[in-house]
């Protein structure tokens, strides 16, 4: 995504943390 490309973080990372903070996009 154009966010985590600008945060410079790989999608794959993004979606990690996302689940260990429990968050479901």
């Amino acid at each position: 995504s154009r966010a985590a490309d600008a945060l410079g973080i790989d999608p794959s990372t993004l979606y990690r943390k996302l689940s260990r903070y429990g968050v479901e996009t």
